[in-house]
């Protein structure tokens, strides 16, 4: 009975042994892996809601990421003070600056659309005459045309500003001019509810859903709609969070992203309009 007791014993310890070594190793991969940095994504919101980013990213699991779908100048206020650790933006001469200032490390021109004029089907503002953006801004303005901002300094909100500002116009002062502060899916949802003209890009138009606003493509330089991937600066984020965004850089600026973007672009089109995204990167891997 008592060499019984005794062999009991030693198994009950060697079993409590056992087990509290398999939670000190559960407990210690654990630990490895919650310190794993997780990259954050900003990303500008056309990307996002036509669902590019999710089809170039769908089989990437190399390292831990998190998207935060935002306006272009809510991304680079981001980039500068470190939340971010990658961007995708649309505002290219913004960029250029922080990649002189030494916050972004690199960037990379990744797919280009054309921006375009929306506004109601029977077009009281004549737009559809207009030789020009230039001209159909112009029309909107001369006949006090509703028209919603994104008034978000969003890259789409910039090239608005942009268009006025070479026209030497203060949209302000047209009275039913109005800034929506809102991302463009939503902003094209009011500007559809005021009947009213807004500025947007062809691949969030094509994805909204339940518009009654019709598109007035200019396939001119002045509506190119420029995208970039960049990595911020180690020297802001770190090595550590830099080394793993830079996996993911690397991998939105290779061939084989590139081929994804065309893929998505020839699947999303609709037939007769301009295509939704143009791959402009063929370097990489």
């Amino acid at each position: 009975m008592l060499a019984n007791w005794v062999v009991s014993k030693k198994s009950i310890l060697i079993s409590l042994i056992f087990t509290l070594l398999l939670i000190l190793t559960f407990s210690a991969s654990c630990t490895r892996k919650s310190q794993e940095p997780s990259i954050v994504i900003y990303t500008t919101t056309s990307i996002y809601d036509s669902g590019l980013l999710d089809f170039l990213l769908n089989d990437f699991h190399s390292v831990k990421y998190k998207i935060v779908p935002v306006g272009t100048g809510e991304a680079l206020k981001n980039a500068q003070i470190g939340n971010a650790d990658l961007i995708i933006t649309h505002a290219p001469e913004l960029e250029k600056r922080l990649v002189l200032k030494g916050v972004i490390e690199k960037r990379v021109e990744i797919a280009r659309n054309y921006y375009l004029l929306v506004g109601p089907s029977n077009d009281p503002a004549g737009v559809s005459s207009a030789s020009s953006p230039l001209d159909a801004f112009k029309l909107i303005y001369q006949k006090n045309q509703p028209f919603v901002s994104r008034g978000d300094n969003s890259g789409t909100h910039l090239k608005e500003i942009s268009v006025w500002k070479m026209l030497g116009i203060n949209p302000k002062k047209n009275r039913n001019y109005v800034e929506s502060g809102l991302g463009m899916a939503e902003t094209l949802r009011l500007a559809n509810e005021k009947n009213a003209y807004t500025l947007t890009d062809v691949a969030t138009f094509s994805t909204v859903k339940r518009l009654n606003l019709k598109s007035f493509f200019f396939k001119d330089k002045l509506f190119e709609n420029i995208y970039s991937v960049s990595i911020v600066s180690e020297r802001i984020i770190g090595k550590e969070r830099y080394e793993a965004s830079k996996t993911i850089f690397d991998y939105l600026t290779s061939k084989k992203a590139a081929k994804k973007i065309r893929e998505f672009s020839e699947k999303m089109t609709k037939k007769g309009e301009p295509p939704i995204f143009i791959s402009t990167f063929s370097g990489g891997n």
